[in-house]
């Protein structure tokens, strides 16, 4: 029979009262609480007891202070007289318990109680979620200029709308967990001025939400394994990720360390930022190393690769030229995703070279938003270059010129981007026979 129950810790302080009828409904059931550890909350097997228990904040109270304040004993040794037993304590929080039926409210000031839940969520909470949002923003601002710069490639890449979803799911997550607690202060602030309680936190929809950083984290870790074009850039998935892991391992056990030590509150705060930032600055060199040193950076990139068997090309030279040649370069690559798949050729011969791109996207408005933003990317939105006369059932197309003498080419249609670039001139009667050939 087990002796021991854990339970996934991911209460803050706005969850005081919800994680308090936690322990309470764990108690009925026979499991007391033995431990409030970082991760988990640790329980054991007891007899079922009816145990009330009530959660309260000590704002200037944190984790890297290796002893209680006076001010904080001296609250202790008063709730204690009100016969409350302190179980736990974690930074600003006190768990406490006790036995008695109707037993004396600890907080009854809900001024007191807001300011207290306040004080621990800006001090131990706010400002590391406000940084983390900012740094999902920035990473949205990057994926849009990275799409921006090739759609082509983004759309039909599994890694990279991986990426993308896992960012707007944390964004998204980020901005309830922030935006919602400062909607609930100012609105229990309000509600205290008019003698009333604070407003209720829905603790229950938060810890429900609470598995979106989790899936999204998993969700890339998976994506990125599986979509990995070799085993080197596997191993170094798994190296960042156990790297990761070990950063905050090595801190929380420096944290316990420098507590033992004796040291204040203040000393250990900053020493364990510095040595996070160091930590932080050595996964990042680390990175750059074992790209560099295994030649990732082409690898995990998508290549095109010259092949001898490929399916008939869309265009050729000979297309373009009528001259036939023994022995040209011909590249091929696919790529294919969960929403487009990217087909690229590019031929190499003596009378020229060409290189065009299909795109296969299922949706409208992102096939439009695809196509919109690469004809802005290759200059094609000038009006002299837009095609009046459509080619061959296309939705939009555009054809110029480039100062180098090469010719570049986008269509639209309803189900396809096409994207040529050829150092040949493509004139009236190619063009008609190309889209025609593009839609058979």
């Amino acid at each position: 029979m087990l002796n021991n129950k854990y339970i996934l810790n991911n209460f803050t302080p706005l969850d005081g009262d919800y994680l308090a009828h936690i322990l309470e409904k764990q108690a009925r059931k026979g499991w007391m609480l033995s431990k409030y550890g970082n991760m988990l909350l640790h329980f054991s097997k007891t007899e079922p007891q009816d145990i009330h228990y009530a959660v309260t904040f000590f704002p200037e109270a944190t984790d890297f202070d290796p002893h209680m304040s006076e001010g904080q004993e001296t609250y202790i040794d008063l709730c204690a007289a009100q016969g409350w037993t302190l179980t736990a304590t974690k930074g600003p929080m006190q768990i406490f318990q006790t036995d008695r039926t109707d037993p004396v409210p600890i907080e009854t000031d809900e001024a007191y109680k807001l300011q207290a839940i306040h004080g621990a969520i800006k001090k131990s909470y706010l400002l590391g979620r406000v940084l983390l949002l900012l740094s999902m923003l920035l990473q949205l601002v990057t994926q849009w200029q990275n799409f921006q710069f090739n759609a082509f490639s983004m759309v039909s890449s599994n890694t990279s709308l991986t990426l993308i979803t896992a960012v707007l799911l944390l964004t998204g997550y980020l901005l309830f967990e922030t935006v919602g607690y400062f909607i609930w202060y100012h609105g229990s602030k309000q509600a205290v001025a008019e003698g009333k309680p604070c407003l209720p936190t829905l603790s229950r929809l938060r810890n429900l939400l609470l598995a979106v950083p989790s899936g999204a984290a998993l969700l890339l870790v998976t994506v990125l394994l599986l979509d990995a074009t070799s085993a080197n850039a596997r191993i170094y998935y798994l190296l960042i990720l156990a790297a990761t892991i070990s950063i905050f391992v090595i801190l929380s056990i420096l944290l316990k360390w420098f507590k033992k030590l004796g040291w204040d509150g203040k000393k250990t705060r900053n020493t364990t930022m510095a040595i996070s930032v160091i930590l932080s600055l050595t996964l990042c060199g680390g990175m750059v190393w074992y790209l560099t040193a295994f030649d990732l950076r082409s690898t995990m990139q998508e290549q095109m690769e010259e092949v001898t068997d490929f399916p008939d090309p869309l265009l050729t030279l000979y297309d373009l030229t009528g001259l036939i040649e023994t022995a040209p370069s011909i590249r091929h690559d696919i790529n294919t995703s969960v929403l487009a798949t990217h087909t690229r050729y590019s031929e190499d011969g003596v009378e020229g070279s060409l290189e065009y791109h299909t795109l296969e996207l299922g949706w409208n408005w992102l096939r439009e938003l695809v196509f919109d933003t690469m004809a802005k990317r290759y200059h094609f939105t000038d009006r002299e270059n837009l095609i009046r006369s459509l080619p061959y059932q296309a939705e939009k197309a555009y054809m110029y010129s480039t100062e180098s003498g090469h010719y570049r080419l986008m269509i639209l249609y309803d189900d396809s981007i096409f994207y040529i670039d050829t150092d040949i001139g493509i004139v009236g009667l190619q063009l008609t026979w190309l889209t025609m050939h593009i839609r058979k």
